[in-house]
């Protein structure tokens, strides 16, 4: 048990104990910001002139961890965690501590208990402490607990739960990288990069007012006007479905898999699916493969 000696100004004569709480009020100042795990609980005792803090767990909490748990076990949960469930301790976070995706960004298990987990996030430096409700009555419901708790918190995210097949758990795969466009990719990225320039040079900015003989010449379908029409009439559909595809890929790819919303590579993927659409959808889920079977070959 630790603790923390602090010296009043009362006198060297011994204190009667009836009188240690106004005497405390009286001549002891303490400005201490600490944050306490779950399992710990705060105590002083007045003893002469000294009044002693002391940091002491509570009653369910008495026996060493060392006693229940087998370090080794204890040591592999937790490298198993930070290796292949960093996103699945992200979401907890979020979930159960009600942090954001940034604050809850790259969590680094560093210790686990029968009342609670401590991760920490090293990019904000701070510790978080989640408590198992209710506790584990042993070290073996470690890892139900930790499934039962990555699917709530992936339920109450709106995130699609983890299944479960031939008793196979999620492997909580993260990416991380931007997938270019590929050659028949940017076949259908150039194209509507071209629609979108069309419009903003023709419609808006007017470059063929007074050349109307160009679109007369080559476009076999109304020519001039038969072009602006046709501009002019899909636009509003046309960003309608980029902008439903990119939400729809924010939603069920990039957030799913731990694509930090505001990061470079969330920028790359939603700036590439706004303009072509499903292919960006198809070099993702490469992406998620490759980090599948990768994840597959460590186990």
């Amino acid at each position: 048990m630790a603790g923390l000696s602090y010296q009043t100004n009362s006198s060297a004569s011994p204190m009667p104990h009836h009188s240690a709480q106004p005497a405390l009020a009286a001549h002891l100042k303490l400005n201490v910001g600490l944050s306490f795990p779950p399992s710990v609980s705060l105590r002083f005792t007045p003893t002469s002139t000294n009044f002693r803090f002391e940091l002491g767990k509570k009653q369910n909490a008495k026996m060493a961890d060392e006693e229940l748990i087998p370090v080794s076990q204890k040591v592999r949960t937790i490298s198993h965690m930070n290796n292949d469930h960093r996103l699945d301790l992200q979401h907890i976070l979020q979930h159960f501590n009600n942090l954001n995706d940034y604050e809850a960004r790259d969590p680094e298990m560093v210790d686990i208990n029968l009342q609670f987990m401590t991760v920490k996030t090293p990019h904000t430096g701070r510790t978080h402490y989640i408590k198992f409700e209710p506790e584990l009555a042993n070290w073996a419901e470690r890892r139900v607990k930790l499934v039962d708790m990555t699917h709530q918190a992936r339920v109450g995210l709106g995130l699609e739960a983890p299944a479960e097949e031939d008793g196979k758990e999620e492997k909580g795969v993260v990416v991380r990288e931007y997938m270019p466009p590929r050659p028949f990719d940017w076949v259908i990225f150039l194209a509507v990069l071209f629609y979108y320039f069309n419009f903003v040079a023709t419609v808006k900015l007017g470059v063929l007012d007074g050349r109307e003989w160009i679109l007369d010449a080559f476009w076999p379908f109304g020519g001039h006007q038969g072009w602006m029409w046709l501009t002019k009439t899909i636009f509003w559909p046309v960003i309608a479905i980029h902008i439903s595809e990119a939400a729809w890929l924010e939603r069920s790819r990039l957030s799913k898999f731990g694509v930090e919303r505001g990061s470079g590579v969330w920028w790359l993927w939603m700036g590439s699916c706004f303009i072509e659409g499903g292919m960006a959808f198809k070099r993702f889920d490469i992406l998620v493969r490759r980090a599948e079977e990768k994840e597959d070959k460590k186990h």
